[in-house]
């Protein structure tokens, strides 16, 4: 990968699944940015029935994962 320059739009990838036979509730994912990087949005790609909610602010960013 390349390193971006300062001004430069940054994308990354967080990725989450449920591989136990069992429903998971209560899941918290977290991401800390680093200082030099700017929270503009997200979006998600989802399985039917899923939500995530953006709950932290930039820089310690938290979602919230409805049951899966």
């Amino acid at each position: 990968p390349t390193t971006p320059r300062s001004g430069e739009a940054l994308q990354y990838t967080l990725s989450f699944a449920n591989h136990a036979p069992a429903t998971a509730a209560g899941v918290t994912i977290s991401d800390t940015l680093p200082a030099e990087v700017s929270f503009v949005g997200f979006s998600a790609s989802l399985d039917s029935g899923v939500v995530i909610t953006l709950t932290g602010a930039a820089p310690d960013l938290v979602w919230q994962v409805s049951p899966l």
